[in-house]
């Protein structure tokens, strides 16, 4: 059974190889994204795609060379499916590179890099798949992972000053921690000697590195969480084609010997049946999707309320102090935060009744009204700086991200002014 299996992976891949061979010269051209090269690599590696597996391309201009592309079904197959298998020496791991680096350049070397990072030690396993990229893209068509790179998003615009100028400020400051993530990372790597921070060409190397792992490397759950085995973060070859939705379709699993991807099933709103997601993690924060993936997610679901309260037990998850998109209502816990901040309770942590809401709804309505409106006309100044602003490629993104907003709020702002907001 394994073996008929196998064998009918290995002949699915073949035929994908063929139908890329298509695209690559009557769609790509002389795209920079080579993904025949690609499949033809994974089939060598032991990389196994179900059968159902297709390529899909998101973009049809057929002059841009850098196309977003991802997986899709061609054909209903059931939930449990394991649509791909990456064996685990083709994943780039921190763990491992980390051990790499220390046994190449010694631990006191490594550990004085390291301090290097500073504030952005917290990274230091995305430093080190940072680290693996930036020496495979030496080595070129060397390293063992050439065709998988080549096939890689080339274009990773960054916001120019005055586009970060037409960010609202939870944005701007997440486009801003990246700008200075990446020179830590550039310190961190000068020091071990993996590129000169006055190299043009070596910079724009290193700007590609940090972009490919911040927008396609993903923290992974332990294998042996008896055993107090901490998180690890990877990036795994082929896999991280999947695009992104929540909530997503496929499960990411490993079983020691490689990295699988399960298909879940999708939802009843899928109508095709077809497109297939995994999670980017943090789903109700379009800033983090704006600065780091490039991209406005208009289908979450949930978008944060904004609202950051210090020492208040029901905003320190801030995953659930959302309001709901399609109609801007406001959940229970948003309006136990806001309370909790106007009383400032005393000792254990309450419990909010509804007739405690009720009492003091006046008071909770117009602190979320003031929040709101205070947002909105945030929003309504940086699209009036957006006409006068030219400068940059994201503008039509930052003009995306700032409707979706704008959006969601007006909807939260009817509901407060209609009195429909109810807890």
């Amino acid at each position: 059974m394994a073996s008929s299996i196998m064998g009918r992976a290995v002949n699915n891949m073949r035929c994908l190889i063929l139908l890329l061979a298509g695209l690559v010269t009557c769609a790509m051209g002389s795209s920079s994204r080579d993904l025949f090269a690609m499949s033809k690599w994974a089939e060598q590696q032991g990389i196994v795609m179900h059968e159902s597996l297709e390529w899909k391309r998101y973009n049809d201009d057929p002059l841009d060379e850098d196309s977003n592309w991802g997986l899709e079904l061609k054909e209903p197959v059931p939930p449990g499916t394991t649509l791909l298998q990456v064996p685990r020496n083709l994943v780039l791991d921190a763990d491992s590179i980390g051990e790499e680096f220390q046994v190449r350049d010694g631990q006191e070397k490594l550990s004085l890099a390291l301090e290097q990072l500073g504030d952005f030690g917290i990274h230091k396993e995305g430093f080190f798949i940072f680290l693996k990229l930036l020496r495979c893209s030496k080595e070129s068509e060397d390293s063992q992972w050439a065709p998988w790179i080549q096939a890689l998003p080339k274009k990773f615009p960054d916001f120019t000053t005055a586009e970060k100028e037409c960010l609202p400020f939870y944005a701007k400051y997440a486009a801003d921690y990246q700008d200075n993530k990446f020179q830590a990372f550039c310190h961190a790597a000068a020091a071990l000697g993996e590129l000169k921070e006055s190299d043009p060409l070596d910079m724009e190397t290193a700007k590609w590195a940090f972009h490919a792992v911040g927008s396609r490397c993903w923290k992974t759950a332990p294998i042996n969480k008896d055993d107090g085995e901490a998180p690890n973060t990877e990036l795994v070859p082929v896999g991280d084609m999947f695009n992104h939705r929540e909530p997503p379709n496929v499960a990411i699993t490993h079983d020691g010997g490689s990295v699988n991807f399960v298909y879940k099933g999708n939802d009843e709103d899928d109508e095709d049946n077809k497109n297939l997601y995994i999670t980017y993690g943090q789903p109700s924060n379009p800033h983090r999707f704006l600065a780091i993936f490039g991209f406005v997610p208009n289908d979450m679901t949930h978008v944060w309320s904004h609202l950051a309260y210090p020492d208040n037990p029901f905003s320190a998850d801030a995953s659930k102090m959302v309001v709901r998109a399609s109609d801007g209502m406001v959940p229970k816990i948003v309006w136990d935060a806001i309370l909790y901040a106007l009383l400032q309770p005393q000792g254990e942590t309450p419990v909010f009744t509804e007739e405690q809401h009720t009492k003091y709804k006046k008071f909770t309505s117009n602190v979320l009204k003031t929040h709101v409106t205070t947002l909105l006309d945030e929003l309504a100044a940086l699209r009036l700086k957006m006409d006068t602003t030219t400068d940059g490629e994201r503008m039509d993104l930052i003009r995306q991200h700032n409707e979706f907003l704008t959006t969601v709020f007006s909807r939260v702002r009817d509901h407060l002014e209609n009195g429909t907001c109810e807890v």
